[in-house]
């Protein structure tokens, strides 16, 4: 479902409905950090600020029925202006008792973060209201955990290869993502919703739960993996060969 504020998009846009309905099976809320480290144009990370802050979706989009002759428009604005009250009522509310969410948003490539910015400050213009969230330029693999931030929530849509020296340098790079995670993010739990079958081959990690889901035409898995020391499979592959 269309929100009528994303404008700028990325190579591999993830539907809006998907990232809001992925949040929803992780068991994601509010309370939990969330990091998006290949962020794009920002979806999840939208999608958590409208769930946080209690944003209905659509607010902010013009309907087809909208044209509609028999349409009561009084009503229907003030439905809109009543909801937008609500909104900002809730906004308010959570600035007080500082409530708000503790989001995160990375990617290494500097045109996925100014896109993703893009989108989220047209979010705060709908809102009439700054919206705090952490921008870093880096890849997946260098980020460190947010400093005086109890573990959370990684979820992201990472890259997936098309032609073969894509997909051959993408499977070099899974495992150093999965080691960097087991040193650097124990405690975190992370979601990875993807196109790539080799992705959980590769990542050595060993997945918890998994989903099978579709993003428009692409057929993808989202698999959860809980950070914890030692958790590389090959490590205990490596250790089990060791000892024999």
């Amino acid at each position: 479902m269309q929100r009528g504020f994303k404008s700028a998009t990325t190579l591999a846009p993830l539907k809006e409905n998907l990232a809001a309905g992925i949040l929803q099976v992780i068991g994601w809320t509010p309370t939990l950090p969330l990091i998006d480290p290949m962020c794009g144009s920002g979806t999840f990370l939208l999608e958590a600020a409208m769930r946080a802050y209690a944003i209905p979706p659509g607010l902010f989009r013009v309907f087809a029925f909208e044209q509609w002759h028999g349409l009561d428009r009084q009503t229907w604005q003030q439905l809109r202006n009543t909801l937008r009250a609500e909104t900002a009522r809730h906004i308010a509310v959570l600035r007080t008792k500082h409530r708000e969410p503790l989001l995160f948003a990375a990617d290494a490539d500097p045109r996925q973060i100014a896109a993703a910015q893009h989108n989220w400050q047209k979010l705060e213009a709908a809102v009439e209201a700054s919206l705090p969230i952490v921008w870093q330029t880096a890849a997946a693999e260098a980020l460190e955990p947010p400093s005086e931030v109890p573990p959370g929530y990684w979820v992201t849509n990472p890259p997936y290869g098309v032609r073969l020296a894509e997909t051959e340098a993408l499977a070099a790079w899974y495992p150093v993502l999965g080691d960097a995670l087991k040193r650097r993010w124990a405690g975190w739990t992370a979601h990875f919703l993807t196109a790539d079958s080799q992705f959980a081959k590769r990542i050595g990690l060993r997945p918890a739960a998994k989903w099978h889901l579709d993003n428009g035409p692409l057929r993808c898995v989202l698999l959860r993996y809980p950070i914890v020391a030692g958790s590389l499979k090959r490590n205990r592959v490596m250790s089990a060969e060791a000892e024999a």
